[in-house]
């Protein structure tokens, strides 16, 4: 996913809790599940005044390596934020359907689709996941920042490290007749 794709999408949710939620995906590049847990006060010095945190905080509970995470809050996500109509405490995402639960997985899936769907994208390969990759790969360039990423624990896994030794190799031999 590209920055023309994340606004081209961005723009076709009808709710801005959908809106949100993938400005969160795109300038933090954490996984979906983590986002829709994630509690008021992880984004919030105060909700009630809009007081957005200078830090992200994703909870080792959340996260699928059980490693609590702190993101800098990107300038345009923190205004998305601001604008953001939250609760005082609980999930930043809350079920409209089943109380005191965050949003799920299937509702906010089906609004991505809805989204691609008008914006004319359906059936190019975009999941939720996309906005986590365009993280990776679109919002950074360079492999000091994915070398940072990687001490970071953002996502070290296989997959992970195979690109990070593919950019590294390409950014090495960038200029050369073959690679």
């Amino acid at each position: 996913m590209t920055q023309d794709i994340y606004e081209r999408i961005s723009k076709h949710f009808f709710t801005d809790v959908h809106r949100v939620f993938l400005a969160v995906s795109w300038y933090t590049g954490e996984r979906p599940e983590a986002i829709l847990k994630s509690k008021v006060s992880q984004f919030y010095v105060n909700p009630s005044r809009r007081i957005v945190r200078s830090e992200i905080i994703y909870s080792a509970t959340t996260r699928k390596d059980k490693k609590t995470r702190e993101v800098p809050c990107h300038i345009a996500l923190e205004k998305i934020l601001r604008d953001y109509e939250c609760l005082e405490d609980g999930y930043l995402f809350p079920s409209r359907v089943k109380p005191g639960k965050p949003l799920s997985r299937q509702a906010i899936d089906r609004a991505f689709r809805r989204a691609l769907k008008k914006a004319g994208l359906e059936n190019q390969g975009y999941s939720l996941y996309s906005a986590r990759r365009g993280f990776i790969t679109e919002k950074r360039d360079g492999s000091l920042w994915l070398l940072d990423m990687r001490r970071k624990s953002v996502a070290v896994s296989t997959a992970f490290n195979i690109f990070f030794i593919l950019v590294v190799l390409q950014s090495y031999f960038k200029g050369a007749s073959r690679f």
